[in-house]
C-alpha cells in the first residue's frame, strides 16, 4: 500500500496530467465535504426555524385563548348588568302601577301611555345592552 502511494506521488511529480488528476481529486473531495457541511447547516437552520415557528404558534394560540376568555368575562359582566337593569325596570314598572292604582288612575288612555313609556324604556335598555355585548365580543 505504501508502495502504491509512493508510485502515485512519483507519477504526480513526473507527469503534470497525473498531478492535475490528483489535485482535482483532492479538490473534488474538499468540495464534497464543504457541500455536506452546508447541507447539514441548512438542515439545522430548517429545524431551528420549524421549532421557532412552533413556539410562536403556541404563543399566539395562548394569547388568543386569553383574549377570548377576557371577552367572555366582559360579556358576562354586561349580561349581568343588563339583567340587573331589567329587574330594576320591572320593579320600577310595578311601583308605577302600584302608585297609579293607589291614585285611582283607571283611564285606559293613561294606562296605555304609561305602558308605552315603559315599553320604550325597556326597548332602549335592551338595545344598549345588545350594543354593549356586541362591542365586548368584538373586543
Amino acid at each position: 500500500m505504501l508502495q502504491l502511494a509512493r508510485v502515485s506521488a512519483l507519477r504526480a511529480a513526473r507527469y503534470p496530467a497525473a498531478r492535475a488528476f490528483t489535485t482535482s481529486t483532492v479538490a473534488r473531495d474538499d468540495a464534497a465535504d464543504a457541500a455536506r457541511k452546508l447541507q447539514e447547516q441548512a438542515r439545522q437552520a430548517a429545524k431551528d426555524g420549524y421549532e421557532a415557528g412552533q413556539k410562536l404558534g403556541k404563543e399566539f394560540v395562548k394569547q388568543a385563548q386569553q383574549a377570548s376568555k377576557a371577552a367572555e368575562k366582559q360579556f358576562d359582566q354586561v349580561k349581568g348588568a343588563v339583567n340587573e337593569r331589567f329587574d330594576s325596570t320591572v320593579a320600577a314598572a310595578k311601583a308605577i302601577a302600584d302608585e297609579a292604582i293607589a291614585e285611582g288612575v283607571t283611564s285606559p288612555a293613561e294606562i296605555k301611555a304609561a305602558g308605552q313609556r315603559l315599553k320604550d324604556n325597556v326597548k332602549d335598555d335592551i338595545k344598549r345592552a345588545q350594543d354593549a355585548a356586541n362591542a365586548a365580543k368584538r373586543g
